[in-house]
């Protein structure tokens, strides 16, 4: 199947070391190449069961959708294996094949992987809160059990945790155990210009003028950029994107935050709850075509917004009433009502309200969301300056993913949850107006 596969792909597919790191690009398909390196490893191994973890459940439920095509495919170009590779158990986060051997995806959590043989693969391993937890989970299964294969990939995040140590030869004791036993991670590091040189297209180098330069070194060339310039910094994120069992949203607060784009851009919808004090992103998207990836017109967004509103049922809808943007949230008004769809304007003050409030909810471990890529990108592009007159100002960089679109989608959801409008008081009855002749005769006797 060599023919599916650029050379930084095959090497890392045929490494069969037990140890295995790879810094990648993103865009690049080095998780599809996870997928079938999983799914040929439980092909051609008896009773092998293999492990997928990613940054949120359903992340590794989609590296388990890739294996399961993989297996379709190695068993139409080797028939001969086709017995071995029908399927006895099937479910959307595991499959168990006929030779016994299983693929099977784990919640990103350090007690789903404590005590696992086989091979296990942290995709996006540098993305995960709980990191150094996971690693301490599986690290004795590495010397004791001879079978044990991990491999780590991702992107980098910062010049910290389980990756960057790994990558960096910094895990201490673990490595030193390690090479005792006379083990050693093998290292695989393609960045975008080393994809394009392997046969990737070339377009996406067009992309480099559509990023700042610091998210483009770190996102797209194997390099760990430090966050201090950065608003949320990367364990803040960490912290929000931990990925937690789903809130119980009876009787919670249900919003929609709509950052409505040009036509030009996505326009961006963040779906959120309130439940206690803590609130949690449920999804995000985009609005683009389903036959194209381009942005919907105007009238296009209105209809899917209109439908999304009226069959969910939301306490209410802040949506962006700044610019272009401000003719679609009077339609969206004018059909649900002023109380029900919210326009708020993006001012200085209104920013420098709720964005600290949301970073020290943060901190407070009572903001969470998914670990999306791009809403995850969107809380990097958020920078704070002061001005000479002591006042803040958030501002964001515009790249080839939108200008911090999701970001603000998840600002105007929580603005709505953290302080919701006040109801309108009912009307005073009205007071009596006294006479000019009762006034004249209660203040000059006459």
């Amino acid at each position: 199947m060599a023919q599916f596969w650029r050379p930084y792909q095959k090497r890392y597919i045929c490494d069969q070391g037990r140890l295995q790191l790879y810094c990648k690009s993103r865009q690049i398909g080095i998780s599809e190449a996870s997928s079938f390196k999983g799914a040929r490893e439980a092909a051609t191994n008896r009773r092998r069961d293999v492990y997928f973890v990613s940054t949120n459940f359903a992340n590794a439920k989609d590296l388990i959708r890739k294996a399961k095509w993989w297996l379709q495919v190695m068993a139409k170009i080797r028939p001969n294996l086709a017995p071995s590779l029908a399927l006895v158990t099937e479910n959307v986060s595991m499959l168990e094949l006929a030779n016994g051997s299983r693929l099977i995806a784990l919640p990103c959590k350090p007690g789903s992987v404590r005590g696992k043989s086989g091979t296990i693969i942290l995709d996006e391993a540098a993305h995960y809160e709980n990191d150094m937890e996971m690693y301490a989970a599986i690290a004795p299964a590495i010397i004791s059990q001879p079978d044990l294969r991990l491999i780590l990939v991702s992107t980098p995040f910062g010049p910290n945790g389980l990756f960057y140590k790994a990558w960096t030869g910094e895990l201490g004791d673990e490595t030193d155990e390690m090479h005792r036993a006379g083990l050693a991670w093998s290292r695989h590091e393609t960045d975008v210009f080393g994809a394009v040189a392997d046969g990737f297209p070339e377009e996406v180098l067009l992309l480099e003028d559509q990023y700042p330069s610091d998210i483009w070194a770190q996102e797209f060339l194997c390099q760990f950029i430090s966050d201090s310039t950065l608003y949320f910094k990367h364990a803040l994120l960490k912290k929000a994107m931990a990925d937690v069992s789903e809130p119980d949203t009876r009787d919670a607060k249900r919003v929609l935050g709509i950052d409505l784009a040009s036509e030009t851009d996505k326009s961006v919808w963040v779906d959120m709850v309130k439940v206690g004090d803590s609130y949690h992103v449920l999804d995000t998207g985009d609005m683009s075509a389903d036959d194209r990836d381009k942005p919907l017109t105007y009238p296009e967004q209105y209809d899917v917004l209109t439908k999304k509103i009226a069959n969910t049922d939301y306490y209410q809808v802040a949506v962006d009433a700044t610019g272009e943007g401000k003719g679609l949230s009077q339609w969206l008004q004018r059909d649900f009502g002023s109380g029900r769809v919210v326009g708020v304007h993006f001012t200085n003050q209104w920013k420098a309200k709720y964005i600290p409030q949301l970073k020290l909810d943060m901190a407070r471990s009572r903001f969470h969301m998914p670990n999306h890529s791009k809403l995850r990108a969107d809380f990097q592009k958020i920078k704070r300056k002061v001005t000479t007159a002591n006042n803040e100002i958030f501002a964001a960089s515009r790249d080839a993913d939108g200008h911090a679109d999701g970001f603000f989608a998840a600002l105007l959801g929580y603005s709505m949850l953290y302080r919701p409008p006040k109801p309108k008081s009912k009307p005073r009855a009205k007071a009596h107006k006294p006479s000019n002749a009762s006034l004249a005769k209660k203040y000059m006797g006459y």
